[in-house]
């Protein structure tokens, strides 16, 4: 049921961005960040628990490469969760300010793409991983017993795609309502203390 709640929420940002506001933004950024470090705990435990219980051996080329490709999605996520934080920082202080600048649009623009570019790296490890997962349990004759874990994955895998949707929606979104003159207001009480 919350899957579905999040993905009808991602929907919303990418088919209007440019109708969402301004705090639903900022609300989206808060969400990123706490989805990311959640998932960045539960797919460590999952993984080290997958390697522990069904006892690939370290000695294997394809054990090895499903614990190395399990590094680098931990840490994307982690370093996506604090790129997401340094945008909603920067926003916020853009918005703050009584004259808002070309400059700090494209200092917006330009960490979203960063954002975008790291996440899609992300999703890019995510999938290897998930493929040498399930190519490494159809070998094992193991893959029925773990049909469930393989759906709950995939939609992990579909929440961080539609999530990088949502936050690329933001450049179209700050090019269609910045105005040095008179970009929109941030509702004071969601600045971050």
């Amino acid at each position: 049921m919350g899957a579905i709640l999040a993905i009808r929420r991602y929907r919303t940002f990418v088919d209007d961005a440019e109708g969402r506001s301004l705090d639903e933004y900022m609300s989206l950024f808060n969400r990123c960040i706490c989805m990311d470090i959640v998932l960045a705990v539960i797919y460590t435990v999952l993984g080290v628990s997958s390697t522990a219980l069904h006892q690939f051996s370290f000695q294997s080329g394809l054990s090895l490469a499903l614990n190395a490709s399990l590094v680098p999605v931990i840490v994307l996520w982690l370093i996506d969760a604090g790129l997401v934080f340094s945008l909603r920082g920067r926003v916020a202080d853009s918005m703050g300010k009584p004259s808002r600048s070309t400059r700090d649009r494209d200092i917006i623009i330009s960490r979203k793409r960063t954002i975008v570019t790291n996440a899609s790296v992300c999703i890019a490890f995510y999938v290897l991983r998930f493929a040498l997962e399930v190519y490494a349990t159809y070998s094992a004759s193991i893959f029925k017993n773990m049909i469930g874990s393989f759906v709950a994955l995939a939609l992990m895998c579909a929440l961080k795609t539609l999530r990088l949707f949502a936050i690329n929606s933001f450049g179209r979104w700050v090019s269609k309502h910045w105005d040095a003159q008179s970009a929109p207001q941030l509702d004071p009480s969601r600045i971050p203390a």
